[in-house]
């Protein structure tokens, strides 16, 4: 964790943001940069000198210590948004701290300063377990065997296009995604006629395990040498498992896009009525086969 506090020494409240950032400093591992917004001409120049590409690569923390929050600004400035962002003013409340006519900060302010420390900590530790707890809940072992048995095809010149013959329980949107219902809830992946016209496939980018979509939200992107596809979720609800071996293996959705080339499961919160947007297996093909002839003229 990269912690910016602000330590403006004009204002007792950018001093105890400078004190608290010491002590979280003290009580965890982190790395500490001190931005002063008395001089914030000189330190943004420095942030934009020295620390973009650092600060971009790791969690942000800043302590900003008034309703300004000049750190927040600064960064700002450099398209850097932090990952988390505390107002002091909001935290000490309830807690005994009077500036008052003092020009530093005194015993007890640096004591409230170690308390605010241990609490933001507790904090954290309180988040970074029920974030464990609730991705344990997934099956970490997900595997998707489809019980397709019979495939539609169809070919035109030389290429040769399949869609699987299954009546129940599979769909497919408009945007060349299907959808196969599974006990763990909707997996989708991108359908054999648009993996062909893509060609080549070189990377995918994943979306995250808990993250909410709509219906027709982007939920991941499949590059190829020729062009970069947006895949649009066919439902809207939760997803709760991805295709981790397409980080290293991409190219299994051209060797098996029905099965080892799936993208993600998503858990349905609307399913019923976004069923009517949907195509089953042999409307697909047909509609697939109108497309081919078009793409050939």
């Amino acid at each position: 964790i990269l912690i910016l506090p602000c330590n403006g020494i004009e204002r007792l409240t950018g001093q105890l943001s400078g004190q608290v950032a010491l002590n979280l400093l003290q009580l965890e591992t982190s790395e500490i940069y001190s931005v002063n917004p008395s001089i914030i001409q000189i330190q943004a120049q420095a942030i934009a000198m020295e620390l973009p590409e650092t600060i971009k690569s790791r969690k942000i923390l800043t302590i900003n210590g008034c309703g300004i929050q000049c750190v927040n600004k600064i960064l700002k400035q450099f398209d850097i948004i932090p990952d988390r962002s505390i107002l002091l003013p909001n935290v000490i409340k309830g807690k005994g701290f009077s500036p008052g006519k003092k020009s530093q900060l005194d015993k007890e302010d640096k004591r409230i300063a170690e308390q605010i420390a241990k609490e933001l900590i507790q904090q954290f530790q309180e988040e970074k377990v029920a974030k464990e707890a609730k991705a344990t809940q997934i099956k970490p072992n997900f595997q998707f065997l489809p019980d397709y048995t019979e495939y539609l095809e169809y070919s035109y010149a030389k290429y040769e296009f399949t869609v699987p013959n299954k009546i129940e329980g599979f769909w497919f949107n408009w945007s060349d995604v299907w959808a196969y219902k599974h006990e763990n809830g909707i997996v989708i992946g991108i359908s054999d006629y648009m993996q062909q016209n893509l060609s080549d496939i070189i990377a995918v980018e994943m979306p995250e395990i808990h993250t909410k979509v709509e219906q027709l939200d982007t939920v991941a992107s499949v590059e190829s040498s020729k062009s970069v596809f947006e895949v649009l979720s066919p439902i809207s609800g939760e997803i709760v498992e991805v295709n981790r071996n397409l980080e290293e293996e991409p190219e299994l959705i051209n060797i098996d896009p029905y099965s080892k080339g799936w993208i993600c499961v998503i858990k349905p919160s609307n399913f019923q009525a976004e069923l009517e947007d949907l195509m089953d297996a042999t409307q697909f093909f047909t509609q697939m086969q109108e497309k081919i002839k078009d793409d050939h003229r």
